[in-house]
């Protein structure tokens, strides 16, 4: 019997979608360069994450214990 989508699939898709939260986090700029254009600040990240931030790594964690 086969099942679809795979287990490699599944887990390929699940860990994406960390990345595709941690790249949405980090696109949401502060808006202080926003709100006063005229100082021509460039926009950062309001609140920086990676992989090594505790929630994203403890949940990465828990996902691949889930999965396996």
């Amino acid at each position: 019997m086969v099942y679809k989508p795979t287990l490699a699939d599944c887990r390929e898709f699940t860990l994406g979608s960390m990345e595709m939260i941690i790249s949405s986090t980090n696109n949401v700029n502060n808006l202080e360069s926003d709100l006063m254009p005229f100082l021509q600040k460039e926009g950062k990240a309001n609140f920086l994450i990676d992989k090594n931030f505790p929630w994203i790594s403890d949940a990465l964690t828990k996902l691949n214990t889930m999965i396996d």
